[in-house]
């Protein structure tokens, strides 16, 4: 637990003003996790950072679409593989490249009834609970669902901060957005 961090991103829209991570740290604490770091960043404000951090959370994002590309029975498998590549320092494009390709037999081998792309807020798209187990239910009775990837909202989302905020630095961030 003394290396254990929360990553809880928030965006300058509907999070009620950081309430959200604010909650988090709360029960954390009263629960007696203290130590453990609560992460809050604005998505919006990712691309104007590091470089790097931004590269590394891209791609992390990334490896999460692939896995909800994945069959749900194969996602846990997919999701460990995911994890050592973390663990080990390897979660780089080449690896993503091998993990999607191990996806596409996945689907070779399998038969849908109907594929169903979903799209909407990434956190009722992505959250089960708040679909009330809607889109899982499809799942298990042999309709495909393919999620709106996570990578292509936070792409669309950043191009609109750099565009609209007016800043001398916008064709940097648009550049980083390309990369």
């Amino acid at each position: 637990p003394d290396t254990c961090a929360f990553l809880v991103p928030q965006t300058e829209g509907a999070e009620v003003d950081g309430q959200y991570s604010r909650f988090i740290r709360t029960k954390l604490d009263l629960e007696g996790f203290k130590n453990i770091r609560l992460v809050s960043p604005f998505l919006e404000d990712c691309i104007a950072g590091d470089p790097g951090m931004l590269n590394e959370m891209f791609l992390a994002i990334l490896a999460a679409d692939l896995i909800w590309l994945a069959p749900q029975k194969n996602r846990q498998a997919h999701l460990r593989f995911v994890e050592g590549l973390v663990q080990k320092n390897e979660l780089i494009l080449d690896n993503l490249v091998i993990l999607a390709a191990i996806i596409r037999k996945n689907h070779q081998t399998r038969q849908f009834k109907t594929q169903i792309f979903v799209t909407g807020d990434p956190l009722v798209l992505f959250n089960d609970f708040l679909t009330d187990s809607h889109l899982s239910r499809l799942e298990s009775r042999g309709h495909r669902v393919v999620y709106a990837p996570m990578s292509e909202y936070l792409v669309l989302v950043w191009k609109d901060w750099a565009e609209q905020n007016g800043k001398e630095n916008t064709p940097m961030l648009l550049e980083r957005i390309r990369t």
